[in-house]
């Protein structure tokens, strides 16, 4: 287990050109669920520089504003005009230090990680937001970069799998979305595939990133983590 601090940098600026075109991407623009998907409107840098979220592709992208948090927008930016955008300040940034982004982002969709950050929203009903802890503070799974491609690929698998009784049985709509975040669940404790001993152990892939970095584990539960996680 790693804080999220130790994997992601937080919030990136970005320093262009006022004439570059770049993609805007208001909160309407990023789909929920477990897509991923999300769409852009084209602007000059100059007229958006300021006021909004930076990002470039290979960037995620996580709502923490409810109930937007809560119906899963989050998604990687890419495929931006110039490989670079902004947009609303209701999406969190984090750029990877040399983690696999898309393991990550399926993280940030999971069961486990939405009930983490709704335990402690701030502000009124209505605006109510997440705790910046739950981007910098949380510690989270850390398997080797080779596992974390092994269990997208199987999350994908299974998905592709769901998705073709999606749809045939439109009345399994719930039961779907219960399986893929048992996937996901399944996938970030490290059940969905087998262990590969030959691994790079976290703790390396941590010493690249972050060599003040610590791995910790304070839950029981957790002792019983996978080999080189």
């Amino acid at each position: 287990m790693a804080q999220m601090s130790d994997l992601f940098l937080l919030n990136p600026k970005s320093e262009i050109d006022d004439n570059t075109e770049i993609g805007f991407i208001p909160m309407t623009c990023v789909d929920d669920g477990f897509s991923g998907k999300h769409s852009f409107e084209i602007r000059n840098w100059g007229d958006v520089k300021k006021g909004y979220c930076h990002f470039q592709d290979g960037d995620i992208g996580v709502a923490k504003i409810s109930p937007c948090f809560e119906n899963l927008k989050s998604c990687i930016l890419q495929a931006l005009p110039n490989g670079v955008g902004t947009g609303t300040t209701e999406l969190v940034i984090l750029r990877s230090l040399g983690v696999y982004a898309p393991f990550y982002l399926y993280l940030f969709k999971s069961s486990w990680y939405i009930s983490q950050g709704t335990k402690y929203f701030k502000g009124v009903v209505g605006q109510q937001r997440v705790n910046k802890a739950i981007f910098t503070e949380l510690e989270v799974p850390v398997p080797s970069v080779a596992e974390q491609k092994r269990i997208v690929a199987e999350i994908k698998r299974w998905f592709g799998l769901i998705d073709l009784i999606e749809k045939d049985k439109f009345n399994l709509a719930n039961n779907i979305k219960l399986a893929k975040s048992k996937v996901l669940d399944l996938a970030i404790h490290g059940k969905l595939v087998p262990q590969d001993p030959m691994d790079e152990p976290a703790s390396e892939l941590l010493k690249r990133i972050n060599p003040k970095a610590e791995i910790t584990c304070d839950n029981g539960h957790y002792q019983k983590l996978p080999e080189g996680w």
